[in-house]
């Protein structure tokens, strides 16, 4: 008689794989004359053929300390990312707790802030990115923006751009995008942004340069989010019906100058 045997049991090693909900998406950084300029979309895509949307990827973080004549601001940092949701969001949660308590405005220039952005972000690399796979193709993106303003005459303000373990110095450059349609964005930028610009001006440009990145790049989309934050430390968002309608205007006014432009090219015929 021929005796059965259970069939074996193979092991099979168990693989991190990329969370759901990855975030396709641009967000950049603006520094004007009178501010800081911080932009992002909000489309998720959570398959080939579903999209969904997610709450704003701009945070902001200020200190005041109250005078006799009232509070005194001494720096604000915005904080804005292209990634997965979750860890997008995280990297902002902690950041406070983590980061700016070792802010001492006395003390504290862009270097020292640059080697304690350093110090958080290790931490959170290894603790949340690393973590999560050993393999680097299986691990979650964050691509983080930090933009700095320091009070005082005059007022001091910079772009940190960080990719996973990496804080990049401030650049020598009044804007600076991450995220899949980063490249667009940036391209778009380096034509239109070549004067000084107040910060309103500097957000309308911005809703303008979102909008054509949404058209051109696949998987950039949903609402444009713009925050401006003044030299008081004032963080404003423009309304997102407010953006749609700037978004209106200028596709009007792009069409008619395209028209124009037309006209131009056929004056001289070879």
């Amino acid at each position: 008689m021929m005796r059965l045997f259970p069939k074996p049991h193979l092991c099979r090693p168990k693989f991190a794989r990329l969370p759901k909900g990855k975030l396709v998406t641009v967000a950049a950084g603006l520094l004007s004359s009178d501010g800081m300029v911080l932009c992002a979309d909000t489309e998720e895509a959570i398959s080939e053929d579903r999209k969904g949307t997610t709450a704003s990827k701009i945070r902001t973080f200020k200190s005041h300390t109250l005078l006799e004549d009232g509070p005194k601001f001494e720096w604000t940092v915005g904080v804005a990312g292209a990634g997965h949701s979750d860890w997008v969001l995280k990297f902002s949660q902690d950041f406070d707790d983590r980061m700016l308590k070792k802010i001492d405005r006395q003390k504290t220039n862009f270097t020292k802030f640059g080697q304690l952005l350093e110090e958080y972000n290790q931490g959170f690399f290894e603790r949340y990115i690393k973590g999560y796979a050993e393999d680097p193709s299986q691990r979650p993106q964050a691509h983080m923006l930090v933009l700095v303003q320091f009070s005082g005459n005059p007022l001091l303000r910079n772009i940190f751009r960080i990719n996973d373990n990496l804080v990049l110095s401030p650049e020598v450059s009044d804007c600076i995008a991450v995220g899949k349609g980063a490249a667009v964005f940036q391209s778009l930028a380096d034509r239109l942004l070549n004067g000084s610009y107040t910060m309103a001006q500097m957000a309308s440009i911005a809703v303008y340069i979102m909008d054509r990145v949404k058209s051109e790049v696949p998987g950039v989309g949903g609402n444009t989010h713009i925050v401006m934050i003044g030299p008081d430390g004032i963080d404003r968002a423009i309304p997102t019906r407010r953006v749609k309608e700037l978004e209106f205007h200028h596709a009007d006014v792009e069409f008619r100058m395209d028209s124009a432009f037309a006209e131009e090219l056929i004056k001289e015929l070879p």
